[in-house]
């Protein structure tokens, strides 16, 4: 060292203290166990702070979109089952009856020909408190209940529910109540326009995520129109299916996307999404909103009817 002997060696501290008078030693233990203090609860400086700060930062958002993203495509997945699901009921009911399909129930019984409704009714016009009566007893649950228990089957997971699906779907007081897809078997509005899914037919949809477009009191109670559909997509959000289509069951949530001007300019803009599709031979498929077509030409007050590729 500077400024010392050749052949100099230091003294130890603890050997001085042990030299030293006890006033001495008592200020050297003070000194020790000081910087032994400061280096235990030496903390973080700001600049490492920060450095940690911005590293979860950064991880957040790397993870977060990739999570929700796995968690849409789980919840697709587990709406194909429950379309399956369906099928298989529909398949257990035919061969119970000669091969035959369930009976429709999305419309009503005048003395005339059937009214149609949009086929996504579990009951429709069900009981005996109305004069018009539901097509064929207008309860889809009571023709395959015996087959699905539980309404969870008739309920996308990607839809904004917020509804007590299996009290609704036991009651026999509910003359009303919809779910989350076409019921499209026996289904005979479109068949003058190509779409006649009945036995035997190259029709085999069968059911499928639904997505529409107008409807009269849709277009008066909307200023215009918007696109229904029980899946998200980017700028839909949550609203009341009374917001934009007449019907009693009030409860019922399913994603909107509203034309900001008001007009009926969007019916050639599909909203973008995935969907499911099941066909008669119980298979399911996953394809885009963009695959969906019009059944008919659109006229003015009517809903526009979209299907996914109808079968063979």
């Amino acid at each position: 060292m500077r400024g010392l002997k050749k052949g100099f060696t230091p003294t130890p501290i603890c050997i001085v203290a042990k030299q030293a008078n006890a006033a001495e030693k008592q200020g050297c233990r003070q000194i020790l166990n000081t910087l032994t203090l400061r280096k235990l609860v030496r903390g973080f400086t700001l600049v490492e702070l920060l450095v940690v700060i911005s590293i979860i930062a950064l991880l957040l958002a790397i993870l977060v979109p990739t999570l929700a993203k796995a968690r849409m495509q789980a919840k697709r997945v587990v709406c194909g089952t429950r379309e399956k699901t369906i099928l298989t009921a529909v398949n257990l009911y035919m061969s119970g009856n000669n091969n035959q399909m369930p009976p429709s129930t999305q419309g009503q019984e005048p003395t005339t020909a059937p009214f149609w409704t949009i086929p996504m009714r579990l009951k429709y016009y069900a009981g005996s408190r109305f004069t018009r009566k539901g097509l064929n007893g207008g309860s889809l649950i009571d023709i395959l209940g015996s087959y699905i228990k539980s309404a969870t089957y008739f309920a996308c997971p990607l839809a904004p529910y917020r509804t007590d699906w299996q009290e609704k779907y036991l009651s026999k007081d509910v003359e009303f109540l919809n779910g989350s897809y076409y019921y499209l078997w026996n289904y005979l509005k479109y068949k003058d326009y190509g779409f006649n899914p009945v036995q035997g037919s190259k029709d085999t949809l069968m059911v499928c995520d639904f997505l529409f477009w107008g409807e009269p009191l849709n277009a008066q109670k909307q200023d215009g129109s918007v696109w229904i559909t029980p899946h998200p997509s980017k700028g839909a959000y949550a609203g009341l299916f009374t917001d934009a289509i007449d019907t009693p069951d009030n409860d019922c949530k399913f994603w909107m996307t509203k034309d900001p001007y008001g007009s009926h300019s969007t019916r050639n803009q599909k909203p973008e999404m995935k969907m499911n599709a099941g066909y008669l031979d119980g298979h399911i498929e996953a394809l885009s909103s963009k695959e969906y077509t019009s059944v008919k030409d659109y006229v003015s007050g009517e809903m526009l009817f979209l299907l996914p590729p109808q079968g063979d």
